[in-house]
């Protein structure tokens, strides 16, 4: 099973891979044949959040003007500032 195209074939079990737009690493797990898919789809899921695929994905759904952009940084700022800073 692949999750996109310009996955490598694995000759032993399934197996997903996301690849980057911007790069060429991708995230892969392989299905061994004693582990259950549920187990293998939970690892996959968790490799993903850990390489920031979804996060990325979410931030170029649509263009940003670069005023929006350090608008957002800056209310991110503040908000981080409030919370070490607490009066």
């Amino acid at each position: 099973m692949r999750a996109r195209t310009g996955c490598p074939p694995q000759r032993a079990g399934l197996s997903f891979c996301v690849r980057h737009s911007y790069s060429e690493s991708m995230s892969e797990v392989v299905i061994h044949d004693d582990e259950s898919f549920e187990r293998a789809l939970r690892r996959f899921k968790k490799k993903c959040e850990k390489a920031g695929i979804l996060s990325d994905l979410r931030k170029h759904r649509h263009y940003e003007k670069p005023s929006e952009r350090r608008k957002r940084k800056m209310d991110a700022a503040r908000r981080h500032n409030r919370r070490a800073h607490p009066a």
